[in-house]
């Protein structure tokens, strides 16, 4: 009852974390709770055909007895999955990793199966610890726990990270701080997504957001009003906890002219109690000690314009390690002027801004 899921557990492991990012602390803990109602369900299933054939009333209560067994399966499940620890994601390992784990994991077990380490074992735990398979078993749900706690506290990279996730239309960047703190500036957004809820957000950005394991943002910013910018943050804010919601001013009044659905969008931040503020130009975001964010802009609500969405988009510079370098104040300037000298192009002056990871600036709009 416990060898089975257990071993499989162990075996599949790596696996499950390098190509889904997933690991489950009480997978085995599930097994144990479901492994003979799935038996018994089956064997119920099978049963009923046959007998169905032959006497029919009989059949109709094995396949109620069936579905009784069923709706507890079902309840277990969710009751399982509502446990902490029941899923985390966490980032993928890599190659090398994965094997030494399973060198590890046969190397463990060819120890255990020797009676010199077998009586080692038991001097050290005591009783706790006896030869034959129990002993087999509390061994290795021991060694199923450590080797998961230590994938989970594998070192990550301390350092800056920017990420451009490719959403198609509109934009999403993922800002990874050295202290691990999160913030993404938009999550992209597909046609009629502020209004379904499904689109680049549940299918781009979360699972991009996993694979790198990533359970918490501690801020998502909307840098304006339209779907393909706003679309996706319906998906994100129901995928994982969000620290704070940071909006452009603009669409936050009844008369702004906003892309269908944001206010719904809206609705759900506040129903979920996260907080929500609109930023202006001059509002500082401290990320953590070595990280911080200044908006440029807008200084003021532009309106009558062509588009008074994108035109009060928020713009923001990244300052890293206390560095900056100098950035325009919008989109619009951005394109007709540099303030770096010895750039020729704002494309130039970007990439600079990324090769010295001192001072970002975050574009916030595809179009004018």
């Amino acid at each position: 009852l416990i060898a089975v899921p257990l071993a499989a557990q162990l075996a599949t492991l790596p696996l499950v974390v390098l190509y889904f990012n997933l690991v489950s602390l009480v997978s085995v803990l599930a097994n144990l709770l479901t492994a003979y109602l799935v038996a018994l369900i089956m064997l119920f299933s099978g049963i009923s055909l046959p007998v169905g054939v032959i006497f029919l009333p009989l059949a109709g209560f094995i396949n109620a007895s069936t579905g009784l067994l069923t709706d507890l399966f079902l309840w277990l499940v969710q009751f399982c999955s509502a446990l902490p620890g029941a899923a985390r994601y966490i980032p993928a390992p890599p190659l090398w990793l994965v094997f030494l784990y399973y060198l590890l994991l046969v190397g463990v077990f060819e120890l255990l199966r020797r009676p010199r380490w077998q009586d080692k074992l038991k001097h050290i735990l005591g009783d706790a610890v006896v030869k034959g398979r129990s002993h087999r078993i509390g061994l290795g749900c021991l060694v199923f726990l450590l080797l998961t706690v230590a994938w989970l506290a594998w070192p990550i990279n301390n350092r800056l990270e920017l990420h451009f996730i490719d959403v198609g239309q509109g934009d999403s960047t993922l800002i990874v701080t050295p202290n691990q703190g999160t913030v993404l500036v938009d999550a992209g957004g597909w046609r009629d997504e502020l209004l379904t809820g499904r689109g680049a957000g549940n299918q781009v950005v979360v699972p991009y957001l996993h694979r790198l394991g990533i359970n918490h943002l501690d801020v998502l910013i909307i840098t304006h009003p339209h779907a393909d910018h706003a679309g996706g943050a319906r998906a994100v804010i129901k995928s994982m906890p969000v620290d704070m919601v940071v909006v452009s001013p603009y669409g936050l009044q009844e008369e702004d002219q906003v892309d269908e659905g944001y206010e719904v969008l809206l609705n759900e931040i506040r129903q979920q109690g996260i907080l929500l503020r609109a930023a202006r130009s001059g509002d500082r975001l401290k990320i953590d000690s070595l990280v911080a964010m200044k908006f440029l802009s807008p200084a003021e609500t532009y309106s009558g314009t062509r588009s008074d969405a994108n035109n009060n988009s928020l713009v923001l510079l990244l300052n890293y390690q206390a560095e900056r370098r100098c950035s325009p104040e919008t989109l619009r300037q951005r394109q007709r002027r540099t303030c770096s000298k010895g750039i020729k192009s704002p494309e130039q002056k970007f990439l600079k801004y990324l090769t010295t990871a001192a001072g970002i600036f975050i574009p916030t709009s595809s179009s004018g």
